[in-house]
């Protein structure tokens, strides 16, 4: 199914006009009508705002699954901090994620020999 489609329906069969969805995202209804006609493509952040005020997962709203389902744990605080951080790692070249991806390999499995080594512990 078109992910267009699948706006519109979730837009019209929830109690939002495109006024009403826009105002609670902080847009304007002509970028939601834009959106809806596929006329532009929202930013990830977009997408992350419609899917948690309409309660449904953004793999329904993108189109990759047929199931509607809603969100799980939406009051997570750490998800904001998430986005912004697979936002960066987007735009990152490949040498800077490679930088990344160490780091947090370093801080998921340390290596406790070496924490010891570097604290001059025998």
């Amino acid at each position: 199914m078109d992910p267009t489609i699948k706006f519109t329906f979730c837009n019209l069969t929830l109690p939002y006009t495109q006024r009403g969805l826009a105002a609670a995202i902080e847009t304007t209804d002509k970028t939601i009508s834009s959106y809806m006609h596929g006329q532009a493509n929202p930013p990830l952040a977009t997408i992350v705002a419609i899917s948690k005020e309409l309660n449904l997962t953004s793999d329904f709203l993108l189109g990759l699954s047929n199931e509607i389902k809603e969100l799980e744990n939406t009051n997570n605080p750490i998800d904001e901090e998430i986005l912004i951080i697979r936002q960066a790692y987007t735009a990152m070249t490949d040498v800077q994620r490679d930088a990344v991806a160490a780091l947090v390999q370093s801080i998921v499995y340390p290596d406790p020999e070496k924490d010891k080594e570097d604290a001059g512990i025998p």
